[in-house]
């Protein structure tokens, strides 16, 4: 059982796509393509840069730092958002060549250890996350 008090808390997605790396480094850092299948971001991600991803509105909904920056293999990102009541959890991306494509895995940690509302904001995470990988699936094809 996981300890719900600390920030090891995780939440982990697994993904094959039919994509290279490369091709789906592209999806996780360039403007262009994140707003085809997560959100408009106000420029492309790079190594150590802040990065804010809007709504169609507009309006800042995810925001925070890259922290490692490993193309096409691994990209690491804090991860701040209204419902987080001002907390930051961590989002890391790991990409795994595998014959005719790319095996990705999403691990979003710290959620839980985020005041009072952890477990339900995690659930919403969680269900988020789901909808958004089915579209990155989608998207890179």
């Amino acid at each position: 059982m996981r300890d719900t008090q600390t920030k090891d808390a995780q939440l982990i997605k697994t993904i094959y796509l039919a994509a290279t790396p490369e091709k789906v480094w592209d999806y996780l850092t360039r403007a262009e393509h994140l707003a085809k299948w997560y959100h408009a971001a106000a420029a492309d991600l790079g190594a150590g840069a802040d990065y804010q991803l809007n709504n169609t509105d507009g309006e800042k909904i995810v925001w925070g730092t890259v922290l490692e920056w490993e193309p096409p293999k691994r990209l690491v990102t804090t991860f701040e958002a209204g419902p987080l009541g001002g907390g930051e959890t961590t989002v890391a991306w790991d990409l795994e060549p595998l014959e005719g494509g790319t095996f990705v895995t999403l691990t979003h940690s710290g959620v839980l250890a985020i005041g009072d509302h952890g477990p339900r904001t995690l659930h919403a995470i969680d269900a988020g996350w789901d909808g958004h990988v089915g579209r990155l699936r989608d998207a890179v094809k």
